[in-house]
């Protein structure tokens, strides 16, 4: 699939989760809407991540989740650091933003922006910290090293991604490779450490959602500057 098709396919079904779904891409159809346990466990390892960063730099201020869909976990970012003077969520699908936008009100530091990866709406180093999960499976093969140095371009310090896990053994022999028809594209921590470290950062952190790596499908990695 060319990748024009590919995010015209991507933009069309998460537009549909928007609109049926209440923008729970993840929920199982005639399911109750709420996220996976797969995906809990990841907004718990950045959240943890987050806060060391916090802990370690009580500088930072600002954090944008790119990629935000609904903004629930934009607004648990919020809501787990209260001294952040700024919360951004970002997404390409704006009937989905609207849903984080509703729930966000009366919090004026917390901003909902259109904005596609491959050209974020931000100026240069405009955030401390910069989170990106459930996102660059999403992204062609093509423009992953595209969508790397935008995150890269925009972050003033470290930035926190998750990965679909090409290196685990689940991923590739059990789990789908196609949501609805949507292509996906995993990669693997050495891979996306080499084109960060060619951004000038280093890989500070690693972690699967089953503990081995060569066995979870998911994993998180936060870059910082070397």
């Amino acid at each position: 699939m060319n990748k024009d098709e590919h995010y015209a396919k991507t933009k069309k079904y998460m537009l549909k989760s928007a609109e049926e779904r209440d923008g729970y891409y993840d929920a199982v159809d005639g399911a109750p809407l709420k996220h996976t346990v797969w995906q809990k466990r990841i907004r718990s390892l950045v959240l943890n991540q987050m806060a060391r960063l916090i802990d370690r730099d009580p500088t930072i201020e600002s954090v944008v989740d790119v990629g935000c869909g609904r903004g629930d976990f934009t607004l648990e970012i919020a809501g787990r650091f209260p001294d952040l003077e700024r919360v951004d969520g970002t997404d390409f699908v704006d009937e989905t933003l609207e849903i984080g936008r509703r729930a966000a009100r009366g919090m004026d530091r917390v901003t909902f922006t259109e904005g596609d990866l491959l050209g974020l709406p931000f100026e240069d180093d405009s955030f401390d910290v910069v989170a990106c999960i459930n996102v660059l499976h999403h992204v062609h093969e093509t423009d992953q090293s595209k969508a790397l140095a935008e995150l890269a371009r925009i972050a003033q310090g470290p930035l926190v991604f998750e990965i679909k896990n090409f290196e685990s053994v689940y991923y590739r022999h059990i789990h789908l490779k196609k949501l609805d028809d949507i292509d996906v594209y995993p990669t693997t921590t050495p891979d996306v450490s080499k084109r960060m470290l060619d951004l000038g950062y280093r890989r500070t952190y690693r972690a699967g959602i089953f503990g081995f790596n060569w066995l979870s499908p998911l994993t998180v990695l936060v870059f910082e500057k070397a």
